[in-house]
């Protein structure tokens, strides 16, 4: 097994394409690990303007407001 701060500078260093996987390899492990917790990632482009993703980006801004991110 890869030494977690090696882990870490790989993840660091990931292209596009890999993060994607990197991301979904870790929700589904969490949900292994925490099967009755709900997980979800949420991303959205900052400049779309289709109607879902405004009020996607408007969701995730109430959202920062509520816990203070």
């Amino acid at each position: 097994m890869m030494p977690m701060d090696e882990v870490i500078r790989a993840i660091e260093k990931a292209d596009k394409e890999d993060i994607q996987d990197i991301l979904h390899a870790a929700m589904e492990r969490y949900r292994e690990l925490y099967p009755d917790w709900k997980i979800q990632f949420v991303s959205v482009d900052p400049n779309a303007t289709d109607e879902r993703s405004v009020k996607l980006r408007k969701w995730m801004l109430l959202a920062e407001q509520i816990f203070e991110i």
